[in-house]
């Protein structure tokens, strides 16, 4: 025993650090289940807000009742 203090790891032993949460903090799609044309739904709300905060990616409505929830 070393002696020596090591930071948390993630399953293959690599440490872990921002960069392997680049994906989750930086996306470059985001689907919204749920999305729902009810302007008061939470999903429409969430869909509304990443379109007005001018997100970059593509935006995917996921709602098996609707094909089309608000353009998306």
């Amino acid at each position: 025993a070393s002696g020596s203090v090591r930071g948390p790891t993630i399953q293959r032993g690599l440490p872990v650090s921002v960069i392997h949460l680049d994906s989750l903090c930086r996306p470059t799609s985001v689907a919204v289940i749920g999305a729902s044309p009810r302007a008061d739904s939470v999903g429409h709300i969430v869909l509304r807000n990443l379109r007005a905060a001018g997100f970059p990616g593509a935006l995917w409505a996921v709602n098996p009742r609707h094909a089309e929830v608000d353009g998306v």
